[in-house]
């Protein structure tokens, strides 16, 4: 009731008779809703106050009428503003999608590759004769020292070939009696002047044949029997790790007449220095050289970060995966214990190194007539200006920034996109 008696009071305040009516107490003026007023002069006479219920129902449907009208239009307000500023935040997000501010920044450029690792002293252990493999000392994963026994093979062939040989040495040893015997008498003989030069000649031939069968039989022992015999002990090469054992007991091993050939035994490798053989691009190994350092990192190992060396660049290019390249070796300085041979580790060939220098993202570098530019703007993206163009002097860059040695200032905003022609 007290909201409809201040609707009423400011909107009929400056109607004749009002006034009047305000000073009724409000169960007398109540009926004001169901008089009749009159609309040609907008007067309303309390002493014709007729009780008229439609008045009533008019009054309270308009004042409704009138309350949803300030709804929406309250809504309506919101509405507008809630548009003007999502058109000013997009404005303003786009400004920031195609300004950036010329800032230090610290510029670096890197080469990237990867490749797996290799222990640098690897050793395939093969038999040297061909034999059955009668025993296998050690397991996969063991660590021997140079000179360790590994493995046996079967010498039953080279016993028995060595006891005939020492038959045929005895045989010779008494051969050669026997010649010996008969020298010493025809040289008696031939000195009484018994028997004829000829004949002792013969003696002296015959002694000369029996010792060159016997020491033939001698070195034959030595050389073949005894040196084939020591072979069938197979011993550690080298002080490592042994990597694998492709063989079992009982298989006949193949002696390894070349590199390529022969039964593979064991290999053993020492896992305290190890190599990366990785392939890089030709366009980037004008930048790699020899001792250069090198980042690395191994994927199955998180935080494992190693540094290594380049010892080798290969001076004859290969096509791997269909890229022409160079292989390039490197070294690793100093070896995190986790890593294992055949891991595949990725590397980072620092190139350029930048700190603190004045650079913009490439993206603002524009190239006419051969001259580099940027388009300086306002940071304000309300601002109207149109922006300058500034020729710029650039140095190094990467795929990111580009270093400027003159032509901007540092906080200055440059545009990201080359602006129309009609707003330069």
């Amino acid at each position: 009731m007290s909201v409809l008696l201040h609707f009423f009071r400011a909107t009929f305040r400056d109607v004749p008779g009002f006034s009047a009516l305000c000073r009724l107490a409000p169960r007398d003026w109540l009926p004001v809703f169901r008089t009749r007023v009159n609309l040609s002069t907008h007067c309303i006479d309390p002493h014709l106050l007729i009780p008229r219920l439609p008045i009533v129902k008019k009054a309270i449907f308009w004042l409704v009428v009138l309350a949803c009208l300030g709804v929406a239009a309250s809504y309506g307000y919101d509405f507008y503003q809630g548009q003007q500023q999502e058109k000013a935040r997009i404005e303003k997000a786009r400004h920031a999608r195609l300004v950036a501010l010329v800032k230090r920044r610290n510029i670096e450029y890197r080469i990237a590759s990867s490749g797996d690792l290799a222990p640098a002293v690897q050793v395939d252990v093969k038999p040297e004769i061909s034999a059955r493999i009668m025993d296998i000392a050690v397991e996969v994963g063991a660590i021997v020292k140079k000179g360790q026994h590994l493995c046996t093979l079967e010498d039953k062939d080279l016993q028995t070939q060595k006891d005939t040989l020492l038959t045929s040495i005895r045989g010779a040893e008494v051969t050669l009696e026997q010649s010996q015997r008969q020298y010493t008498r025809a040289q008696r003989l031939y000195e009484r002047r018994l028997i004829s030069l000829e004949t002792f000649q013969n003696a002296e031939t015959d002694l000369e044949s029996a010792r060159n069968n016997y020491d033939k039989a001698q070195k034959q022992l030595e050389s073949q029997v005894n040196v084939n015999l020591t072979k069938t002990i197979i011993n550690s090469p080298m002080e490592g790790t042994v990597l694998s054992i492709p063989v079992v007991e009982g298989q006949v091993a193949v002696a390894a007449a070349s590199v390529n050939s022969g039964t593979l035994l064991m290999t053993i490798a020492d896992l305290s220095k190890m190599y990366i053989n990785t392939h890089v691009n030709q366009v980037d190994i004008a930048n790699i050289v020899q001792k250069q350092s090198v980042d690395i990192t191994v994927d199955a190992i998180p935080g494992a970060l190693m540094k290594g060396t380049v010892t080798l660049v290969s001076p004859v290019a290969t096509i791997k995966n269909s890229v022409k390249g160079f292989s390039v070796l490197v070294s690793i300085d100093k070896l995190d214990p986790r890593v294992r041979p055949g891991m595949t580790a990725d590397l980072s060939f620092p190139v350029i190194d930048l700190r603190g220098v004045l650079a913009v993202p490439l993206a603002a570098i524009f190239i006419e007539d051969g001259k580099k530019y940027v388009y300086v703007t306002e940071r304000d993206p309300a601002a109207t200006s149109k922006p300058e163009r500034r020729e710029v002097d650039v140095g190094i860059s990467n795929y990111d920034f580009c270093e400027i040695k003159a032509g901007v200032k540092e906080d200055e905003a440059v545009l990201l996109e080359r602006p129309q022609s009609k707003d330069i």
